[in-house]
């Protein structure tokens, strides 16, 4: 190594320790906080574990079971993981690799940018400043907790890789190109995407600067088209996973997902809230905002943007235009699609910015959410101007050697003092080694399996990210988890063991394939644990196997699920608007004793016929299961989302599945497809039972006694009505809102319960005496449609007939 080299290497150690103040005092026990920086030691230790233990199931990580390609959810950070694999290894500490990989990314994030910049400035100090500039930068010193986003050392490394392979192109060139581009790639695919942009980018000014030392040399276009071919066939197995979940699970950013994500105008002048010397006379802001972090600050540097100016003006070589270029295509970029003055203050501009665009052709851009990360080539390209304006200023001194030297070092000072942010990070100390708790030393010892720890992680009393990370100690299988997407179930199995014991939370347990329920009795209220305890001494398929203090362990009795407890009817609206979307709807009856679980990968997928005499279409779809259905005639109501013929006319349609989560089922029913469809639904509801006055008087109140059982999970407010209704069907009174007048909303109801209402209808003086009869129905508050609640059969019923009621005079 060229003593040049070591010397910056020895410096940005030195910086790197310094800017992360007080985390090198802590490397082994504390990291920068628990959210996000949990998140990615539990990334890091999974990625080196499964490399060693089973590296062809990389991305079957060990939460949210049985959903296959979890760790896909976030960022591989795959470059982290091999980086920490043997400190990891040889230490047992994943907090320690986790830390010393951290630092490292600001050693080589400057190194790399030092070798760049001296490969185009061809001076040294022009290196140190370029290096410090980008790898201290304020994006990345208020994003000390994220991980993906401080990796940022390979994009220098693979850029000045490119500049060799263009000019001389060689094997060993082509090999150093794919190495570092890969490692981009595999560490964050965020910057593998912008590196990939920087790279044709480069190539494209490449092909019109002939005349550059830099430019593209003739023998390269063979050498291009093989490295690209060599990264295509190490990245497509990693990048494979993340397309099958996006495909299977929805997972796409919308256009306005992004907004939130985007920087702002204001940004630019925002410092870490900590900055010695720019937080004097520049603000800062620490308020959270969307992930529960404070906004981005993206200022420059008033020394990196003068000296970039510079740069431009005086600097030699072409390719500072290219890098000026890539400045304000980043700059416009991290704008997103809309211009933000401030976070949440819009622009008043009607005009979408060229994000949008891009969003909406280029290939990659619908899975980003955030635009601010384009500020990483916006600093890059900011460090190698104002390298080049290093480089011209130190031009200008006539006499070479030590005062030449010593403007380098004045401005490396300068540019330091103006990013100095002390402290910049912050140390929250977490259990490792002989502080990991008992029980997760026991789970350690036990055969692999799958576990639940209770409350689960985002509920309340809930420990959020420490289970996830404890879990590097033992790697035990879970339903629970974190990651930067959440599966679409994830949120039935919360909802189901906020209750537990409840036996529908047991039957869901033993469906999920959960060996022990682990139970921290301190994170519940007194008063619910107390409750608990009481629930757990009657629990049939739960015993206590192992106590740590606080930290008990129960053993689920495993169960098998037998289909032939449900009945499965089929509802078919009577008519469908030709060529339109067609719901039809599956009710699954469960008449056993035992609440009825899925998990939440299981799927209906029926196959769908329509039929007109000789003629018929087929087709299949899919439809989501409740993960649970409550026993003693609990119901599940299943949409099932088809295309209609479209030739209007009538015609028979036919639904069926031989084998799957319900078991086999057929339903047939006949279907008038025509201009207009009907919106009515079923919903798992039915009327229990009620009390109706015989008799009334004209000007009185009639009170109405209804008791509902919600039969499954509800899932939007629905509004009651009642109407009073005279011999030809005509209301002279009625009452319509939501159930104990908006104290008890139907999203609220729990499955299996019972709820009790009472309704008053206010009859006009002026109403004839005679009979009458009073009518009850359910509709959906935010649109008007009517629901068609369950009678006692599980049929569908549009309203409720509640009998007579009498007016005397």
């Amino acid at each position: 190594m060229p003593k040049s080299v070591a010397v910056a290497l020895l410096l940005f150690v030195v910086l790197g320790l310094l800017f992360t103040y007080p985390l090198p005092l802590h490397l082994a026990d504390a990291v920068e906080d628990r959210q996000d920086a949990l998140l990615n030691v539990w990334i890091t230790a999974w990625d080196g574990h499964q490399l060693l233990s089973d590296p062809l199931r990389l991305f079957e990580a060990n939460i949210f079971d049985p959903y296959p390609h979890t760790l896909a959810y976030s960022e591989l950070l795959l470059g982290n993981g091999l980086l920490a694999l043997p400190i990891t290894a040889a230490s047992g500490n994943p907090v320690l690799g986790y830390n010393l990989v951290l630092l490292l990314s600001f050693v080589l994030s400057g190194l790399g940018a030092y070798l760049l910049a001296f490969e185009l400035c061809r001076s040294r100090g022009a290196g140190l400043v370029a290096g410090a500039i980008y790898a201290f930068s304020s994006y990345r010193l208020t994003n000390l907790a994220q991980a993906q986003l401080l990796i940022t050392q390979w994009l220098p490394f693979a850029l000045l890789a490119l500049i060799h392979l263009l000019r001389r192109p060689r094997p060993r060139r082509v090999a150093a190109f794919v190495l570092f581009f890969c490692l981009q790639a595999l560490s964050s695919f965020y910057y593998a995407f912008l590196l990939g942009l920087t790279v044709g980018g480069y190539l494209l000014w490449a092909l019109l600067a002939r005349r550059s030392r830099h430019a593209l040399h003739r023998a390269a276009i063979p050498a291009l088209l093989l490295a690209a071919l060599l990264c295509a066939l190490v990245l497509i197995p990693f990048a494979w996973p993340y397309f099958q979940v996006q495909r299977e699970l929805g997972f796409e950013r919308s256009l306005a997902d992004s907004e939130p994500f985007s920087a702002s105008l204001r940004q630019y002048g925002l410092v870490p809230p900590a900055s010695v010397l720019s937080g004097l006379w520049l603000p800062s802001d620490d308020t959270p905002l969307s992930g529960g972090y404070p906004p981005d600050a993206l200022f420059p540097g008033l020394i990196a943007l003068a000296l970039a100016v510079w740069g431009l003006i005086r600097g030699r070589g072409t390719v500072r235009w290219f890098f000026f270029l890539l400045l304000l295509a980043a700059f416009v970029l991290s704008l997103g699609p809309r211009l933000y003055l401030a976070p949440g203050r819009p622009a008043p501009l009607d005009a979408s910015l060229p994000y949008a665009w891009l969003y909406a052709v280029v290939p990659g851009f619908k899975a980003l959410r955030a635009p601010a990360r384009f500020d990483v080539l916006v600093t890059l390209s900011l460090a190698m101007l104002a390298g080049y304006g290093v480089a011209a200023l130190e031009r200008t001194v006539r006499r070479p050697g030590v005062a030449r030297g010593g403007i380098g070092a004045l401005l490396l000072a300068l540019a330091l003092l103006e990013l100095w942010v002390w402290p910049a990070a912050q140390a929250e100390l977490v259990p490792v080694g002989e502080t990991v708790p008992p029980v997760v030393r026991w789970l350690a010892e036990q055969p692999p399996g799958s576990i639940l720890e209770l409350p689960m992680a985002f509920t309340p009393g809930g420990p959020q990210l420490e289970y996830q990370y404890l879990s590097t100690y033992h790697w035990q299988t879970t339903p629970d988890g974190y990651s930067g997407f959440i599966p679409p179930k994830h949120g039935q199995i919360v909802y189901e063991m906020e209750r537990f014991p409840s036996e529908r939370s047991v039957s869901l347990l033993q469906a999920l394939g959960v060996r022990y329920a682990i139970l921290h009795s301190n994170r519940y209220p007194p008063r619910r644990w107390q409750e608990m305890e009481a629930a757990l001494a009657e629990a049939g398929d739960l015993w206590l196997v192992e106590s740590f203090g606080p930290d008990l362990v129960y053993q689920v009795q495993s169960r098998a699920f037998d289909p032939a407890s449900l009945q499965v009817e089929g509802y078919f609206p009577p008519r469908a608007a030709a060529g339109q979307p067609y719901s039809a709807y599956l009710i699954a009856i469960n008449r056993g004793p035992r609440s009825y679980a899925v998990r939440p990968t299981d799927l209906v997928r029926a196959a769908v016929v329509w039929r007109q005499d000789e003629w018929s279409m087929g087709s299949q779809v899919e439809g989501d299961v409740p993960l649970v259905i409550s026993p003693a005639g609990g119901a599940a109501v299943i949409p099932l989302a088809l295309p209609a013929p479209t030739t209007p006319g009538a015609y028979e349609l036919s639904l069926s599945e031989e084998g799957g989560p319900l078991g086999p089922w057929g339903a047939v029913a006949a279907v008038m497809v025509g201009q207009e469809g009907d919106s009515d639904f079923p919903v798992p509801v039915r009327l229990e039972s009620w009390d109706l006055p015989a008799e009334a008087r004209p000007g009185e109140a009639l009170a109405v006694d209804l008791v509902w059982r919600a039969l499954g999970k509800i899932d939007a407010y629905y509004s009651i009505y009642v109407k009073l209704l005279n011999n030809e069907g005509q209301a002279v009174a009625g009452w319509d809102g939501q159930p104990q007048n908006g104290a008890a909303p139907t999203l609220l109801w729990i499955p299996g319960e019972t709820v009790k209402d009472r309704v008053v209808l206010d009859i006009p003086a002026d109403a004839p005496p005679g009979e009458y009869t009073v009518e009850v129905g359910m509709y959906r508050a935010r649109d008007l449609a009517r629901c068609l609640t369950l009678d006692g059969a599980g049929l569908p019923v549009g309203s409720v007939n509640l009998g007579a009621a009498r007016l005397r005079p």
